[in-house]
């Protein structure tokens, strides 16, 4: 199997980062992201 990334904003489907700077962090919660986050992240309270 191959498989690619891109490593660069260039390597991204354009208008893909379109508005999330406006995303606020609570839309997130209980998504498949904040679960992730709270793994992976050595202190998710801080």
């Amino acid at each position: 199997m191959l498989a690619s990334v891109g490593c660069t904003r260039g390597g991204l489907c354009p208008g893909l980062l379109d508005g999330i700077q406006d995303l606020p962090p609570e839309h997130l919660h209980g998504s498949e992201f904040h679960e992730e986050y709270l793994c992976c992240a050595p202190d998710p309270g801080g």
